[in-house]
């Protein structure tokens, strides 16, 4: 690691109208060949920073401060100047995949368009580079999966194909804004490895804004906080876990899934159909909390699809027994208001909160629109209110629109959404990947809770195993679409069988993991 500084801010200071100043006074210093992780809760101006080295603050920002890169200054106001740097000097990859990647283009397409239309780069060697890359990223089958649009593509896939992207220019400066968030913890590993490599044969430096604290302080150089709008050297702290309660089977199962194997199409008329689960078979009961995990593009993301009843299986039952003593009502093959009843008893967050909250709709109007589709009439604002504590969030967030919001209060939004209809059913995707840990922990409390005094079931998908730690229960883990291995918590952590499931802990643990004591 070079200790020539590759990249410096000086007296970096961000307000806005709405929540006054969020930055002010940052000093902060990248050198060659250094990875920096950069820490803090939800809403601390993390990812501001990163776009204000950008030019890309929203024009109601109040933004001053300077740019060092080598010999060059530049005013961090003066968004002219820094427009030319974006994506050769300095890129960024942001924190949404989902939002940044244009549906209408095909994976490879967005991978290699910027080489060629910023560096005039060949069409075939653009694209060549592109390959080369998922390759390197751990991408399966490069060329099939390049003809896919965004939306065809796991969270974790999609965030590769968007590094893709950001690399395919060569930048100096990385500014990588959760890039691990979507991936599982095998993947997260490799990705973090490759930035390594990357950093010493481009001589590059990386600035990596996250919320697991745990693997910034396993894997990066430095480790920065940011508090109260400044920038700090970062203390190391154990994770603030409870060892996972003992998991007792159900008094009474809610859920029946037996042997249900699920098939997508491609994004192209010509693209082939894919087996993406493979006779999958399990039971939730009420007052259940079951936590899957896996690989990204393991089939967790279309487990939960399916689950709500927005896919079909090709074979195999989803049932629903919400009564007892009623008959189970396949999920698949009821009517329209059966199916309708019982969806209205199901609550869904997805893995990307930009993507799932109407950008025309404030909060507040978000939440209304929630409450009056589960059959709410004469919504009033104590209701809405009660909605948005319930999640961890203030009653300045009600006059806000989307963007305005972090990505860890737009997904306290969607959680928000899912909650208003009091459902008996749960189903979360990734729902803490974009929060800081006390954020996290808070939430997972709050759901845990929830389950215990509600009787509500709660299935939840995620790359992290602090979540299934913090929240007990049972251990699902898939692999290639398929139940490899399930139990306790703490007995599938401790004495895992599978390989798949070796190494995904093997990782974990790499990334500063471990079991309470």
């Amino acid at each position: 690691m070079s200790t020539t500084p590759l990249c410096l801010v000086r007296g970096l200071r961000i307000a806005f109208p709405r929540t006054g100043e969020v930055l002010r006074d940052v000093e902060l210093e990248l050198r060659s060949r250094e990875l920096v992780a950069l820490v803090g809760p939800s809403g601390a101006g993390k990812s501001s920073l990163a776009l204000a080295l950008l030019g890309l603050l929203p024009r109601d920002a109040r933004i001053e401060g300077e740019l060092q890169l080598k010999e060059r200054v530049f005013s961090l106001a003066d968004v002219a100047a820094l427009a030319p740097l974006r994506g050769r000097e300095i890129a960024l990859l942001p924190q949404d995949p989902l939002a940044s990647l244009d549906p209408m283009w095909s994976a490879l397409a967005q991978a290699s368009e910027p080489a060629r239309s910023a560096d005039g780069v060949a069409r075939a060697e653009a694209r060549a580079r592109a390959l080369a890359c998922f390759r390197r990223l751990g991408l399966r089958e490069p060329e099939q999966l390049g003809q896919r649009a965004p939306h065809a593509l796991s969270g974790g896939e999609r965030q590769r194909v968007l590094f893709a992207a950001t690399l395919s220019r060569s930048p100096r400066v990385l500014l990588l804004d959760e890039p691990t968030s979507s991936l599982d913890r095998v993947r997260a590993l490799e990705l973090l490895e490759l930035v390594r490599e990357l950093l010493d044969e481009r001589d590059m430096a990386a600035l990596w804004i996250t919320h697991d604290v745990a693997a910034a302080h396993a894997q990066a150089d430095r480790v920065l906080a940011l508090h109260a709008g400044r920038v700090a050297a970062a203390r190391a702290e154990s994770a603030a876990l409870a060892r996972a309660p003992v998991w007792s089977p159900p008094a009474r199962p809610l859920l029946f899934v037996r042997d249900v194997s699920v098939e997508r199409a491609g994004s192209s008329p010509r693209a082939e159909w894919r087996t993406v689960l493979q006779r999958v078979s399990l039971e939730i009961g009420s007052g259940e909390i079951l936590s899957v995990v896996g690989a990204s593009g393991s089939g967790k993301s279309t487990l939960l699809a399916t689950l709500a009843g927005l896919l079909r299986p090709v074979e195999g039952s989803v049932e629903y027994q919400f009564s007892v003593g009623e008959a189970p009502v396949d999920l698949n093959r009821c009517g329209a208001a059966p199916l309708a009843a019982l969806r209205r008893s199901l609550g869904l967050v997805l893995q990307d909160p930009g993507s799932s909250l109407q950008p025309r709709l404030r909060v507040q109007e978000a939440l209304v629109e929630a409450l009056e589709a589960r059959g709410r009439r004469e919504v009033n604002l104590d209701q809405v209110r009660a909605l948005l504590f319930a999640v961890g969030l203030q009653e300045i967030h009600l006059a806000a629109w989307p963007h305005e919001l972090s990505g860890g209060e737009r997904q306290r939004v969607a959680l928000a959404r899912a909650l208003s209809g009091s459902p008996r059913l749960l189903l979360c995707d990734e729902v803490t990947s974009n929060l800081d840990p006390a954020t996290a922990k808070d939430l997972l409390a709050r759901l845990a809770e929830a389950v215990e005094r509600r009787g509500l079931a709660l299935c939840m998908v995620t790359h992290d195993f602090g979540v299934p730690i913090a929240l007990g229960g049972r251990l699902a883990v898939l692999h290639e679409g398929a139940l490899v291995e399930s139990g306790s918590v703490t007995g599938v952590l401790e004495a895992p069988a599978h390989p798949a499931t070796r190494a995904l802990v093997a990782a974990w643990r790499a990334l500063g993991g471990r079991l309470p004591a």
